[in-house]
């Protein structure tokens, strides 16, 4: 509803609100050396969804094969979550996508 391209699913799962913009509340990419890393922020206290990150391994398909390499403890008390890629960037993988995968916990 805010428009900020997140559904009301991804805005609870990632703790932002969804009757105002937060664009913020997105997941970075980033690369450090020759690893592939995707950054997340959200409230642990938000039950009921569950975070996958998936990540393209050099074949182009979709898995969970990314690692949980870093957590921090924000002041307000969400998690920063820091996944790597196992496949490093290379010449003969030069690039690589991740992606958030929400769903409803039964």
């Amino acid at each position: 509803p805010d428009h900020d391209g997140l559904s009301n699913l991804l805005e609870f799962a990632l703790s932002s609100s969804p009757t105002s913009p937060s664009p913020e509340a997105l997941p970075q990419a980033s690369q450090v050396g020759d690893a592939f890393h995707f950054t997340l922020t959200y409230a642990p206290w938000h039950t009921g969804t569950t975070r996958h990150i998936e990540s393209t391994s050099p074949t182009g398909t979709w898995e969970e094969s990314a690692t949980l390499i870093a957590r921090t403890t924000l002041p307000d008390g969400r998690f920063r979550d820091t996944w790597q890629s196992p496949y490093p960037i290379n010449p003969a993988n030069p690039r690589q996508f991740a992606r958030l995968r929400v769903s409803l916990n039964p």
